[in-house]
């Protein structure tokens, strides 16, 4: 752009651009309107209160190319960060062993640890996800149990009141759940009232829950509260994770593994 824009009028070239092209990056807008990129989350956060967006990680999407529930598409949540998810799928495999039991949920990053799972034996799947189920058909040492429900089409779950009672006959060694977002004062959140209630059962039936997040949803906060941090175990993210967001998280007593290390380790 030749000129800087006022506040008000990069506002309205944002929802010009999410007219145009249905979702906007903060790193981009920063770069063509030549401000910080905390200025430009000031932006999008003051349009989403206005009601003429909704924010998601790291930018914002047009009220229109979302589905009812304010929930993104999967096949947009596939796209994103795909080396990331798929890293920390392959550390939190680490963390499993023959003959345990674990829950997964329906999210990106929870699929990329089905795919990773070829190798183990023994070992009791529960899933509310589509794509997980059929993964783990063809692995023949994994027993797969899923739920009866709502099937889900745009986030390839199972989900709804039966869904929720058939969760709650499970119990698993460790649950592996995904979010929308992670802040220190809002804890854990989602931008789906179905998901968040399946995830809210998986964490009450394990022994240990295991949040799978990658770093971009560090501080971009979804529209509903799923649970505090401390009722999580532990946070397995990416290297891209802020020092200073991990001490705090550390600090409350939830411990923090970064992928890329486990898979050093492992080297």
């Amino acid at each position: 752009m030749q000129k800087k824009l006022t506040k008000r009028e990069r506002k309205v070239e944002i929802l010009n651009m999410l007219e145009e092209q249905g979702s906007v990056e903060v790193t981009v807008l920063s770069q063509l309107f030549s401000v910080s990129e905390m200025s430009v989350r000031n932006d999008l956060n003051e349009l989403a209160n206005e009601g003429k967006l909704l924010r998601k990680h790291g930018g914002a999407y047009s009220k229109t190319s979302i589905t009812q529930n304010n929930e993104i598409p999967l096949t947009e949540k596939q796209k994103k960060n795909f080396k990331e998810k798929d890293i920390i799928g392959q550390a939190a495999v680490s963390l499993i062993k023959d003959g345990d039991s674990i829950m997964l949920d329906a999210g990106t990053t929870t699929e990329h640890i089905a795919q990773h799972l070829n190798t183990t034996n023994d070992l009791t799947v529960i899933t509310n996800g589509v794509n997980t189920m059929n993964l783990l058909l063809h692995y023949p040492g994994i027993t797969t149990y899923t739920v009866g429900g709502k099937m889900d089409s745009k986030s390839f779950s199972i989900v709804g009141e039966m869904a929720e009672k058939d969760l709650k006959n499970y119990i698993a060694k460790i649950s592996f759940i995904s979010a929308d977002g992670l802040t220190i004062a809002h804890g854990l959140t989602n931008n789906s009232h179905e998901a968040t209630n399946i995830s809210r059962i998986l964490i009450s039936n394990s022994q240990q829950c295991i949040l799978v997040l990658d770093a971009d949803k560090i501080d971009e906060p979804g529209i509903i509260s799923l649970c505090p941090i401390t009722d999580i175990d532990i946070l397995l993210t990416d290297a891209r994770a802020p020092e200073s967001f991990i001490k705090q998280v550390e600090k409350m007593g939830v411990k923090v593994l970064i992928a890329e290390d486990i898979l050093a380790d492992k080297a």
